[in-house]
């Protein structure tokens, strides 16, 4: 893969008409800029990702063609009130209701709920748009991006029976006030504005529930959940439909960084992996969607597609990994990682380990989790002991590697470049491009 390559297939994405959301041409643009400026940044094992996937992205997308519209059925639509969508949403997005003030009137401007159902094989899945308006397109894509998971990858079909799906389609892009913050309340701040640092998705496996509360960067979203839901995050397995996120992980990470050693809420390994893996799906839907929307015959260049839009998630996760930690006046790799002279960092959702872990499981991607999911097919021989032995290894090896600073020159080499950059807004989506708009 070369840089030049890399430029041409982002314009002309970015001027064609397959991307309509303004936040997706921002981040390309950013990302486009960054690799004009800083030395090519090369993805480790590249050629094993790319030849290990063909089997994956062929039988997703022929899952993905198989699709009958007959499968995705409305029931009817109702009037709610802001107060049935927050309890009915299990009260996600998560902001404070006085200081929310913006994303709340965007809430409270939905007024309608859309039932649709969805079906596979012999199983029903509800799926609820809470919107202002009944956009079919849009939702006929998300039910078809539930279908492609869940039939590609679901073990136990009777497991997802009568699941429900909730969308709150409000558009309120994750965005930071300012590159670095103002003070130390700052961030929490952001949270409660619900601008950014608060969540936005869940899956409740107990309730049967699983809610997706942005209408921005709302693909990835929806396949982050997808992915817990399914186990393809070494969390859930299929032998005794249990759950397993190890403890005591954050141990190193706090003591030898720059984290508050108290108050911190760096609490969810699993997330770290979810996230990375999410950026490797969005990547193959991505390409499964241009290659299917735009009607290219040729299945190799699917796989070119997937190529350059996995690259462009990798230094999306960088770029973002650099926004956060410059957010809290950390512009070098030193200034954060194996110091603790200045431990101010905090969260009170879970950014550290969707983007800043991220970037250290990305970096080494092949080796760390698409080997281990190829080696148990992804999620069918997955057990208890199976998931928690790779989730204590993996973080074994993220440990070692942030020591080696194995990231160190591509982390500081964008950060000076994106502070060479005026960015406004700056936009804190977790994937870059959203093609559902």
């Amino acid at each position: 893969m070369k840089k030049n390559r890399v430029i041409k297939f982002i314009n002309k994405l970015i001027n064609s008409n397959i991307i309509n959301d303004n936040v997706s041409k921002e981040n390309y643009k950013l990302i486009k800029n960054v690799i004009e400026d800083v030395d090519f940044i090369r993805i480790n094992h590249l050629k094993y990702i790319i030849k290990n996937s063909v089997p994956i992205i062929k039988k997703m997308y022929q899952v993905y063609i198989n699709f009958q519209e007959e499968y995705f059925k409305k029931i009817g639509n109702t009037h709610v009130s802001y107060t049935t969508t927050r309890k009915e949403l299990n009260y996600f997005p998560s902001f404070d209701e006085n200081k929310g003030k913006e994303i709340k009137k965007l809430i409270e401007k939905i007024n309608n709920k859309y039932h649709y159902q969805l079906t596979i094989k012999n199983i029903k899945i509800n799926i609820f748009y809470y919107s202002d308006k009944e956009d079919t397109n849009l939702f006929l894509n998300l039910g078809k991006i539930i279908y492609l998971f869940i039939s590609t990858f679901c073990i136990n079909l009777e497991h997802y029976n009568n699941y429900n799906i909730r969308f709150l389609l409000i558009d309120f892009p994750r965005i930071l006030d300012s590159k670095h913050q103002n003070d130390s309340d700052s961030f929490q701040e952001l949270g409660e504005k619900g601008y950014f640092n608060n969540s936005s998705g869940v899956h409740i496996s107990s309730k049967k529930e699983l809610v997706v509360s942005r209408k921005s960067g709302l693909t990835g979203l929806l396949i982050h959940e997808l992915i817990h839901l399914l186990g393809l995050d070494f969390c859930f397995n299929f032998e005794n439909n249990n759950q397993v996120n190890i403890n005591n992980w954050n141990i190193d990470w706090i003591n030898n960084n720059n984290i508050k050693e108290s108050d911190n809420n760096i609490v969810s390994f699993i997330e770290s992996i979810c996230n990375t893996n999410s950026s490797y799906f969005v990547a193959i839907y991505n390409a499964i969607f241009i290659f299917d929307n735009q009607k290219i015959n040729e299945e190799r260049k699917l796989i070119r597609i997937f190529k350059y839009l996995f690259y462009i998630e990798v230094m999306h996760c960088y770029i973002n990994g650099v926004k956060l930690l410059n957010y809290f006046n950390f512009d070098s790799y030193d200034s954060f990682f194996n110091n603790t002279s200045n431990r101010i960092f905090y969260q009170n959702a879970l950014v550290f380990e969707y983007i800043i872990m991220r970037m250290f499981l990305i970096e080494n991607f092949y080796k760390l989790l698409l080997k281990k999911l190829l080696k148990y097919n992804f999620n069918e021989l997955t057990d208890n002991n199976s998931n928690i032995n790779i989730q204590n290894k993996l973080n074994q090896k993220l440990i070692q590697s942030i020591q080696k600073k194995s990231l160190k020159h591509i982390f500081d080499n964008i950060s000076e470049s994106i502070n060479n950059i005026n960015i406004r807004p700056i936009l804190m989506e977790y994937f870059p491009l959203d093609l559902l708009y």
